[in-house]
């Protein structure tokens, strides 16, 4: 028998091994850090690679966009119950569908100054929805403390702004309003835990519940937005249109009570009540936080 020289000869190839962690690769993934054995190695590789983590062409991005739109609260079923693989994580969902929405809605707040500008109306008062251009002044009392009187300067200047140019205001409100509703998160979800206090369900567990209730939410109004406009564009799409808003209305309600009976559980008499409860405390912080997002887009001109 030959002696051993102390040499690798007898360890896996390097092929065999993660080349993140260095562990023994069993199939196409590593199943300590979960890398792809096989790294892309030619540029068309690579950006099959990319577009497939993109759009989940491995099928979780579809799997989970048809159970949040279709099949109210049974993602949060599935989560809660420890099926969290096979779908896209409840963060990542929420902020993809958040940056999604909101690109979507700026983009249909351009097409009017758009068809303006290609009408040769742009400025034309009677094409622009906002029209700010008689917003009252206001004047200071002569002993207004130096803070103050800096503060009305810039509204002063700010709302100059406005008049010459109203959608500059709907531009700021859309970028600071995304992470308000972020940051109100937290708050919707108590008002879920309030409503359904007794039904032995965590923090967590009604955070969760109420982000993809929200992300639905979000979806289905981008979805909305989006027939409309393509509506005021093509005349052929109005039936459409006519057709969707209302459904998308009417149906919201139905949503929000079969998720969260679906979710919690109990008779459907009390989830109808507390969901009305958890409706009008939404409604109340969407406000709330509309207000601030038109405030400190207003302060951010």
């Amino acid at each position: 028998m030959p002696e051993h020289d102390g040499s690798t000869a007898d360890a896996p190839p390097e092929a065999s091994r993660c080349l993140n962690c260095g562990a023994r690769l069993p199939g196409r993934f590593c199943a300590r850090c979960g890398q792809r054995a096989d790294p892309p190695t030619d540029t068309v590789a690579f950006l099959a690679e990319w577009f497939e983590e993109l759009v989940g062409l491995d099928g979780r991005l579809w799997r989970t966009l048809g159970l949040v739109l279709f099949r109210p609260g049974r993602l949060t079923v599935e989560v809660l119950a420890g099926r969290r693989a096979r779908y896209v994580g409840t963060a990542r969902l929420y902020l993809g569908t958040s940056v999604v929405s909101f690109l979507v809605f700026k983009l249909l707040a351009a097409l009017p100054r758009l068809r303006a500008v290609v009408a040769g109306t742009a400025g034309d008062p009677d094409v622009v929805a906002f029209d700010l251009r008689d917003l009252p002044g206001t004047e200071l009392p002569p002993d207004a403390a130096p803070w103050w009187r800096a503060l009305a300067g810039v509204a002063a200047d700010h709302a100059a702004q406005v008049r010459d140019d109203p959608w500059s205001l709907l531009d700021a409100f859309l970028e600071v309003l995304p992470p308000i509703l972020v940051l109100t998160l937290p708050l919707a979800a108590a008002v879920v835990a309030v409503a359904f206090a007794g039904r032995r369900r965590t923090y967590l567990e009604h955070l969760v519940a109420t982000v993809h209730v929200e992300t639905a939410a979000m979806a289905w109004t981008g979805l909305a937005a989006s027939v409309v406009t393509l509506a005021r564009l093509v005349p052929a799409a109005e039936p459409v249109a006519q057709l969707l808003v209302p459904v998308v209305v009417f149906a919201w309600p139905v949503y929000l009570v079969v998720a969260f009976r679906r979710v919690y559980g109990g008779p459907w008499w009390s989830v109808v009540l507390r969901s009305a409860v958890v409706a009008a405390g939404w409604w109340f912080l969407s406000g709330v936080a509309a207000l601030f997002a038109g405030a400190i887009g207003f302060l951010l001109l």
